[in-house]
């Protein structure tokens, strides 16, 4: 990823004075359909974003690694080119997103709950099989395995749905696992990095609304529907820490150098006014309209440019972050 990357499809959003994602009409409590709750993720193909090799996006940090597709793409990218040709009529495509998906996950057994669960390894360099499983990641995969489900593909998917909610359930400390509850339950991105980079908002959001997808399919037995109410507390609770003033923070603690850029100050709009309006929670779409305010305020929008300038100057040493 390089500089004029970088400023094309990040810097310049600060300057463009149109929302990149937007909710499709909800009501309250609504059942998953084949649409996702968010439309956007199409201009990262109509804008040349990510990169497609045999009909698979690759990954914006690891496309140039050696190896297969399957360490060269990443989960959320998967599943966003799922959602993402929904939005440009291109269903017919998604068969293969969905083929590549079961082909490459993995499968462990749950010593405590004596279950096989199902999770997506995500690579950590180029030269090792170090792995992390990815919060966010298994809460989209779950949201795609329900809609691929309702579209009538060659195969029942609903052993892999379940497969997929029993990783919710691992220890914090498993090898695997993503649910950390030393304060609050919090699904973890990057459970691996808690220590320096924890409770990531976008994809808390993201993983809840995934599991909301799988509840509401008839999916996730009683202690997977406890899970996603205590965690959808925590966050309801964690909520003002998000909110520093004029704009949103990527993850805790409340700080500058966590502020969010653009790109996931827009997703913190749409998602969690998506996440509010499915569970009635009046919280979520008053910090959606609260953040939604912060963007169309140019003052704050400028603000937090330069504030993310700094922040990854004392961050990364460098302007902007390259891996």
């Amino acid at each position: 990823m390089n500089f004029f990357f970088k400023i094309k499809h990040y810097a310049f959003l600060y300057f463009k004075f149109s929302k990149a994602y937007n909710c499709i009409s909800l009501s309250k409590q609504e059942s998953p359909n084949k649409h996702y709750w968010l439309t956007g993720y199409s201009s990262n193909i109509t804008n040349k974003k990510w990169q497609i090799e045999n009909g698979i996006p690759l990954g914006l940090y690891n496309k140039s690694w050696k190896g297969g597709l399957h360490k060269r793409t990443h989960i959320c990218a998967l599943c966003e080119y799922f959602f993402a040709l929904d939005e440009l009529g291109k269903n017919h495509k998604q068969s293969q997103i969905v083929e590549f998906i079961l082909d490459n996950l993995s499968e462990g057994k749950n010593s405590k709950t004596n279950k096989k669960y199902m999770f997506w390894k995500t690579y950590m360099d180029e030269e090792s099989q170090n792995y992390f499983v990815h919060g966010m990641g298994q809460g989209q995969l779950l949201s795609l395995l329900v809609r691929a489900n309702l579209q009538e593909y060659n195969v029942n998917l609903s052993p892999q749905i379940v497969k997929v909610l029993e990783s919710f359930k691992l220890d914090f400390h498993h090898e695997n696992g993503f649910v950390s509850s030393k304060d609050s339950l919090v699904i973890q991105e990057y459970p691996h990095l808690y220590h320096v980079n924890p409770d990531v908002l976008n994809g808390w959001l993201s993983a809840l609304i995934g599991l909301y997808d799988a509840i509401n399919s008839g999916f996730g037995d009683d202690e997977i529907i406890e899970i996603f109410n205590k965690s959808l507390k925590s966050l309801t609770e964690k909520l003002p820490l998000y909110d520093f003033g004029f704009w949103s923070l990527y993850n805790l603690p409340s700080s500058y150098t966590n502020i969010a850029s653009i790109h996931y100050h827009d997703l913190h709009v749409s998602l969690s006014y998506a996440l509010g309006r499915l569970t009635d929670n009046e919280k979520l779409i008053k910090f959606s309209k609260k953040m939604a305010k912060y963007s169309r305020n140019y003052f704050y929008r400028f603000l937090s440019f330069f504030i993310k300038i700094l922040a990854n100057i004392i961050k990364y040493k460098r302007i902007y972050k390259l891996k």
